[in-house]
């Protein structure tokens, strides 16, 4: 997965969307790559995780403790 594209590609998937209909859709991402989501989840609208190893559970749990922490 190439993050960086990613992100562009949420981004110019808003705006088609906002010129075409007017407002902007829902994004999720659907990945099994937690590191990256703190650095790229602002583009999306949400996420839907799915680990394919226990090393993927461990990699989710970091990923969440951040986010927990940026609650505090």
């Amino acid at each position: 997965m190439f993050p960086e594209k990613l992100a562009n590609l949420a981004e110019s998937i808003k705006t088609v969307q906002k010129l075409a209909y007017g407002n902007k859709g829902k994004l999720f991402l659907y990945t099994a790559l937690a590191d990256m989501l703190p650095n790229y989840i602002r583009y999306f609208d949400g996420v839907v995780y799915t680990p394919h190893s226990v090393n993927d559970v461990h990699s989710l749990l970091e990923a969440n403790n951040f986010f927990v922490g940026l609650q505090r």
